[in-house]
């Protein structure tokens, strides 16, 4: 027969819940001893105890699980915050769920309905902001949800995000005093709050240092990588004065990098700026500028403010709305 929870307990001499806290990952945060976590484990591998955690849902009212939603895992920015994520919600307790929307809002719908079906107690989520009806839902039922690098003002989520503006500012500034006078501008997906913060930025770094052109480069999403290849070929072509590239997303860099070395173009014609950034750009390029994303940061409080919601909700307390803007690190 099977050994519960309660089994354990009782023959080791301790609470239900100091096992608990044990089998969950917890018990060095609660200040358990070595040893008394050492005979809890070895007493529930030698019954090879399985938690029941549809039971354990129902009686404490969570089921030790979050759910983390990504447009791409393998994206390296989000890969990393993925990976930082999950590590921070061991941490604090929790498993973690990871799924990718793929840019996808009917799939970002799906992985909604997914993880709460699956009765994780809260979410984090870097949404395509395409589709908000399930936000809505959730948001109506007090669902602990928690936007992540993304801002959806009409909805009343904790957020966490990059001073967008201020970071792109900060690089095309910098450019300029290195000596760029004819920045060109690569950013897609410009329906979103983040990409129109850094084209802000841009243009006011341009007004400052009175350069009136400007070159915008706004490249759609879907198949981004084959639809940037002509346009900047035609920016190239036509604009033989620019000097300077600036990249409002990595992923845009990544396929401008692969077109310089599949044709040969030198590198040391231009000034290069980006919003986050692979290993190998220094390699290429030393004198990149670059405002970096606060990566562990945003890991670290997104896992904080959603706890924080959870354990507001299960005490049927207002939770707490927190509107974070993190500075970016720069490499100047």
């Amino acid at each position: 027969m099977a050994k519960s929870l309660k089994d354990i307990a009782d023959e080791l001499h301790l609470s239900k819940t100091t096992i608990s806290w044990v089998l969950s990952g917890q018990a060095e945060k609660k200040g358990l001893s070595k040893r008394t976590t050492e005979r809890v484990l070895k007493c529930a591998h030698k019954y090879n105890y399985q938690p029941n955690f549809l039971a354990r849902s129902l009686n404490t009212q969570r089921t030790g699980m979050l759910g983390l939603i990504i447009p791409d895992l393998s994206d390296t920015f989000y890969a990393s915050l993925a990976r930082l994520t999950e590590m921070e919600a061991e941490k604090n307790g929790y498993t973690l769920m990871i799924g990718s929307s793929e840019g996808n809002y009917a799939r970002e719908n799906n992985l909604l309905d997914t993880f709460r079906n699956k009765l994780v107690d809260g979410i984090i989520i870097a949404s395509t902001q395409k589709c908000t009806i399930l936000f809505d839902s959730l948001a109506s039922d007090g669902y602990p949800v928690v936007t992540i690098d993304r801002l959806i003002p009409q909805l009343p989520f904790s957020s966490i995000v990059l001073d967008n503006r201020q970071a792109s500012y900060r690089v095309v500034k910098d450019m300029i005093g290195k000596g760029a006078k004819r920045i060109a501008l690569f950013t897609t997906n410009s329906y979103l709050h983040e990409m129109q913060e850094r084209r802000i930025g841009y243009e006011k770094a341009l007004q400052e240092a009175g350069i009136e052109s400007q070159y915008v480069l706004d490249v759609p999403f879907e198949e981004y990588a084959s639809n940037l290849i002509p346009m900047l070929e035609n920016l190239l072509s036509q604009q033989p004065a620019v000097d300077g590239l600036f990249f409002a997303t990595h992923t845009l860099a990544n396929e401008v990098y692969r077109y310089f070395f599949q044709h040969k173009i030198s590198f040391d014609a231009y000034h290069f700026g980006c919003i986050h950034e692979e290993a190998y750009y220094r390699s290429v390029t030393p004198s990149i500028h670059v405002a970096r994303m606060p990566i562990e940061k945003m890991a670290e409080e997104a896992v904080r403010i959603v706890s924080e919601c959870i354990e507001c909700r299960i005490a049927k307390k207002e939770q707490p709305q927190e509107h974070l803007i993190l500075e970016a690190t720069h490499n100047f």
